[in-house]
């Protein structure tokens, strides 16, 4: 029976990044359209698209009465792309000067400490997501304000764009309906293993919704747009860690065991500190910070492993 939940999970999970993949092309070449620089379009454009996959899954999580498994799958995709993510994108990029770096580290950290202090009381309340929510609708604002996308959108080929529109509206759907599955086949695969649904969302989900930016991500690094990549990352990590968490407690309120938060409020600001040092604008990215980063990552999967008995499932 196991065998059953890994293989189903295996193929849902492909056939979401694949479709995840077709999503991140059509809004790449709308982005080229619109003649957006590749910092802003890959903040943007691209990390909307990149976290669909996770952002279904917890959706569907919440519908079904298990939030804490889409909080895991949201929080544990933000840790990841912080630090695995980027230390992928050091360690194939080799040694990259980083031209633009991330500029907006206040509200980064704003975003995060908001989301980890509501859930101080062990409740991410409706209440608190809809603040989430806003916070990340005023962030935005302010981006597309500053880089005049609005106007840029206005004088675009339209014929184009309603093309590369329906490309991502059919990718969207099939992400959709994959994701239905891999919630499906990870709490089957939980229920085998005796996992808690919030490390089974933390670990594996977040890993396999995470492809999509990490293939995106290291494939950008590898032809030396490290820009791009930084650009895509940042935009998955406050779409997840605001509008998809409000979006989940807004479906449901997520009910979080003291511990657990702790332990995710010390890895995910350590993240944070350590990303936006590394990609600071100047700074020469190595491979040493890669493999700093792909530690970092390791160390918090061997921690969540470690305390998997003190979290109730």
């Amino acid at each position: 029976m196991v065998y059953y939940q890994i293989f189903g999970f295996l193929i849902s999970s492909v056939i979401m990044v694949k479709a995840g993949g077709q999503a991140i092309k059509a809004l790449t070449a709308i982005g080229k359209n619109l003649d957006i620089g590749h910092f802003i379009l890959s903040f943007f454009f691209v990390g909307m698209v990149s976290a669909l996959p996770e952002g279904f899954v917890a959706s569907i999580s919440a519908f079904r009465g298990v939030p804490h498994l889409g909080f895991g799958t949201l929080v544990g995709s933000v840790i990841a792309d912080l630090s695995l993510v980027i230390g992928l994108v050091a360690l194939s990029a080799g040694r990259t000067k980083i031209t633009k770096g991330f500029t907006y580290e206040l509200w980064l950290f704003a975003l995060m400490a908001l989301l980890l202090a509501f859930g101080i009381d062990g409740t991410i309340s409706r209440t608190d997501g809809t603040i989430l929510i806003g916070g990340c609708f005023l962030f935005f604002y302010t981006l597309l304000q500053k880089n005049h996308i609005v106007e840029k959108l206005v004088h675009s080929d339209k014929r184009h764009l309603i093309k590369q529109l329906v490309i991502f509206a059919v990718s969207a759907l099939i992400v959709l309906a994959s994701a239905n599955y891999v919630v499906e086949f990870s709490k089957g695969i939980a229920l085998e293993f005796g996992l808690p649904l919030v490390v089974v969302g933390l670990i594996i989900i977040a890993l396999a919704t995470s492809l999509p930016e990490t293939v995106f991500a290291i494939t950008a690094a590898r032809q030396k747009m490290a820009d791009l990549a930084i650009g895509e990352l940042f935009g998955v990590i406050i779409i997840d860690g605001t509008l998809l968490v409000g979006i989940v407690a807004l479906i449901h309120p997520i009910t979080l065991p003291a511990a657990e938060l702790v332990k995710i409020a010390v890895f995910l600001l350590t993240a944070i500190a350590l990303a936006t040092y590394f990609i600071r604008r100047g700074r020469i990215l190595t491979w040493r910070d890669g493999l700093f980063m792909v530690f970092f990552y390791i160390l918090f999967v061997i921690t969540e492993l470690a305390l998997v008995k003190t979290i109730p499932t």
